[in-house]
């Protein structure tokens, strides 16, 4: 009769309990940083729409904030851009997640728009919303 494990049984005890330790921490960090990440993405992007409208509103003219597309996926965007009157350009880039939106560009001609538009972001589990209606109103629906 022998007392105690050998070597090789605790390498292996150990080893599985590293993997499954392992699974676990990245399972659940990923989780609350998607969420982050979602939440920060879509903040960003809500504040720079509202940006291009007040320049639109102040210039009495047509701001436009374009998406840029994804390289391998027709009518998904990863990106954005918005160049203002005084050269300063405003972008946002998503490559963790998806964009959809009906049109690649958003006008606003004097604050309004000729039609409602909503943005919608996904990022795996996790997705939020952006309507933006006819007289420029931002509404926001995140996790």
């Amino acid at each position: 009769m022998r007392n105690g494990f050998t070597l090789l049984e605790v390498i292996i005890a150990v080893g599985i309990l590293v993997v499954v330790f392992f699974i676990a921490y990245t399972s659940f960090r990923s989780s609350s940083d998607d969420l982050l990440l979602i939440r920060n993405f879509t903040n960003k992007l809500k504040e720079d729409l509202r940006y291009v409208r007040q320049r639109s509103i102040l210039l009495h003219a047509t701001s436009t904030l374009t998406f840029i597309p994804h390289v391998f996926l027709p009518n998904v965007y990863t990106s954005y851009t918005f160049m203002d009157d005084l050269g300063r350009t405003l972008s946002g880039t998503f490559t963790e997640g998806r964009i959809f939106t009906s049109d690649n560009t958003i006008e606003f001609n004097d604050g309004d728009l000729t039609d409602s538009v909503t943005i919608t972001i996904t990022l795996n589990t996790y997705t939020s919303w952006i309507n933006v209606n006819k007289k420029g109103f931002i509404e926001v629906n995140v996790p």
